[in-house]
């Protein structure tokens, strides 16, 4: 850790609003993430500020350049004590930013310097033609959410991620559902499912594509060419398909599951499909996936799952 931890406001200071130049403040920003988030940062979260830090110390940049990853920070004093990184991406054939690692120094908050940093990212959006600014916030940070709120971001997503007990629940096997392996002729209402469940604007920071888990010769060879690993499951319930589920294999601690149901999806069927998917995944690794907020809510926690976080995705159209 950085003298960040024990740095104070003095009553004569040197204020400095720069862009973010990732050879000089990678190594502060991310002791001023660890130092504003350490209660909150997860797994993922831990290894990303350390691989920051190792980019830093090592001086390889790939991925943490300026072009991929840019941004404000506010120096005082020589110090960084606030930061705010803006990430490009596409979506829908639109040009957006992410705005990312919001973080002020504890001595200096309420002094207007997140504001201030959100207002000049927002301006430099504006400038590069930007359709919109993204960035989402724990939904328990009243304060932040009340900050974006007033500088015009509105919410548009509440997503909730969950990760796998150690042990499932014993399954109470009820008629009416059928389990087995996912079958072709129920891709196109899979493919829809999912795509409500996982719009663009929260998959495009992941490598996950839809046709990695599309049936036939196309997904396969789709499969072949990424070396990804793949299994997926389905329930049915009366005439049809209640809810399919997919898992595939990463390097990271939890491999990941995603879920393609309806809104209002047979509860029962949903949780006997993820006890079942629990129980045939080749892996004794927790299992993770993102999902809508309150969506199946109960029917997941039967399955013995327990919430980590939710985050409100907000955007401010330009």
């Amino acid at each position: 850790m950085s003298a960040l931890a024990d740095h104070s406001p003095t009553t004569r200071s040197s204020n400095l609003l720069r862009l973010f130049d990732s050879r000089r403040d990678l190594g502060p920003v991310a002791d001023l993430v660890e130092l504003c988030f350490a209660d909150t940062l997860d797994e993922s979260g831990r290894g990303y500020v350390q691989r920051m830090r190792q980019a830093a110390r090592s001086n390889n940049l790939f991925g943490w350049s300026n072009m991929s990853m840019g941004g404000f920070v506010w120096e005082r004093d020589g110090l960084v004590i606030g930061n705010v990184n803006m990430i490009a991406f596409t979506t829908r054939g639109n040009r957006n930013f992410l705005l990312a690692n919001v973080a002020v120094h504890p001595s200096y908050r309420r002094q207007g310097v997140a504001r201030k940093l959100t207002n000049q990212s927002v301006e430099h959006a504006r400038l590069l033609g930007m359709k919109s600014v993204w960035l989402h916030v724990r939904q328990e940070n009243e304060a932040a959410v009340s900050l974006y709120q007033s500088l015009g971001f509105a919410e548009r997503l509440r997503r909730t991620s969950w990760l796998s007990s150690s042990e499932p629940p014993v399954v109470d096997r009820k008629t009416g559902v059928t389990l087995g392996s996912s079958r072709g002729r129920d891709w196109e209402l899979q493919l829809q499912w999912l795509s409500a469940n996982y719009p663009p604007e929260v998959t495009w920071q992941t490598s996950m594509s839809f046709e990695s888990l599309r049936p036939g010769f196309i997904g396969t060879l789709y499969r072949f060419f990424y070396s990804l690993g793949t299994l997926q499951w389905s329930a049915w319930a009366g005439n049809g398909l209640a809810a399919s589920v997919s898992w595939q294999g990463s390097l990271g601690s939890a491999h990941s599951l995603w879920l393609a149901s309806p809104p209002e999806a047979d509860e029962n069927a949903l949780r006997l499909l993820l006890l079942h998917a629990r129980r045939h995944v080749p892996s004794r690794r927790p299992l993770e996936f993102d999902f809508p907020t309150g969506q199946s809510s109960q029917a997941i926690a039967a399955a013995g799952f327990t919430p980590q976080q939710t985050l409100i995705w907000m955007e401010l159209p330009l």
